[in-house]
Order: C-alpha cells, then structure tokens, then sequence
C-alpha cells in the first residue's frame, strides 16, 4: 500500500502522519475500501510487515502510562517472554523493560513472520496472572521492520 493511501509522507525511514481525521470519516473510509471489493481483516489498522525472517524493532506499552507494572511483575515477564520464546523461537538482540512499556529488537526464523502471535501470547500470559491488577495495553504495533533481508552483515 502506498503511503500517501493512509496520509503519510515518508520521512527517511519514518512515516510522518498527516493530521488526524475524525472518527467518523475513518469509519467511512473503512466502509468504503470494505465496498471495493479489498480484504478488511478483524484487525485492519494493524499494519503488518509480513517479512519472513526479518529483524523488528518493537516498543510494547501499557495503556497507563503512569504504571509500574511491568518492573514489579519483571519476573513474571520474563517467564511469559521465556515460555513463548520456547514454543515459537526468535532470536532477542536487544530487551529493555521499563515501568509502562517494553522496547525489544527481534530476529525471526527464515520462514516465519508472525510476530503479532508472539506479543500477544506474551502479553496475555503476562495479564492473566495479574487478575487483581488489570492490565491495558496499547492496541497495535506500527511498521517495527529493521531489516528486511536475512542475509549476513556487510562489511
């Protein structure tokens, strides 16, 4: 999809966003591109890179930016993070976890693109153990590619 579809200028490797449009006109526009014959997934503002093997960048936060939940739960992350880690392998090349949000570099499989399958396991692992503190997370990832290709460094 072209940049300018979404309103966006591309700026190096950044997307600058053009100014917001209502509601009510991004409601129209999803009912006119699902009349024009396109796929609309359960999910359609969650952009994907389907880049089998890639590298991502993600950054992963609570909705409550104020909370400190992630540092006083770390262990339970980690074993959330561990435990999926296992049943569906990625390599970490870089985690930092803050109070209110997680930034993370990760390399996938030749063959594999589904990052989203991971965050959300991770994430709703993390959550469900919490039932006494609820648990929001910001709702999607944008454009988190680093590399494309799984070729080796360059020198």
């Amino acid at each position: 999809m072209s940049a300018a579809r979404y309103g966006e200028e591309s700026v190096g490797w950044a997307k600058a966003r053009a100014k917001r449009t209502s509601l009510a006109n991004r409601r129209a526009q999803r009912r006119a591109h699902a009349h024009s014959g396109a796929m609309m997934s359960p999910m359609s503002r969650y952009r994907r890179a389907k880049i089998e093997g890639g590298v991502f960048f993600f950054t992963v936060a609570l909705a409550d930016r104020t909370s400190d939940l992630l540092v006083r739960h770390v262990d339970r992350l980690r074993r959330m993070y561990q435990s999926v880690q296992e049943r569906h392998p990625f390599e970490t090349i870089t985690i930092c976890i803050l109070p209110d949000h997680v930034h993370a570099a990760w390399s996938l499989p030749a063959g594999d693109a589904d990052f989203p399958l991971r965050w959300s396991l991770i994430k709703s692992g993390f959550s469900r153990g919490l039932a006494h503190e609820p648990v929001g997370w910001v709702e999607h990832l944008r454009d988190p590619t680093i590399r494309a290709t799984t070729s080796g460094p360059t020198s």
